[in-house]
């Protein structure tokens, strides 16, 4: 999940504003998330989960407006090698490689 880099703007959920200093409204697997690791690449998220309003109070955040929930995906029980290459504007192009050896 992509925030706190430039031309991404912040989250609102229900008209409350997320906002990136305060990790609150963070969470990566369940636990707060201060986003100090940087950019997360999409290739380890398995799903996000947006909780609204009181059903934050799950991970016990007060958020009136919810939560968001990056869930990272698990290590898999067998070799997993994927190699792809992405490609935008201005010139972007990265190679990614994912490995998963036993």
């Amino acid at each position: 999940m992509l925030y706190g880099a430039p031309g991404v703007s912040s989250r609102i959920i229900r008209g409350f504003d997320q906002g990136f200093a305060d990790a609150g409204g963070n969470l990566r697997n369940g636990t707060r998330d201060d986003g100090a690791s940087g950019v997360r690449p999409i290739e380890t998220v398995e799903q996000v989960e947006v909780l609204r309003e009181t059903a934050s109070v799950l991970f016990g955040a007060v958020e009136p407006g919810g939560v968001i929930n990056v869930i990272t995906r698990q290590p898999l029980s067998e070799l997993y090698y994927n190699l792809r290459l992405e490609a935008g504007n201005y010139s972007f192009y990265q190679p990614v490689l994912t490995c998963q050896d036993l």
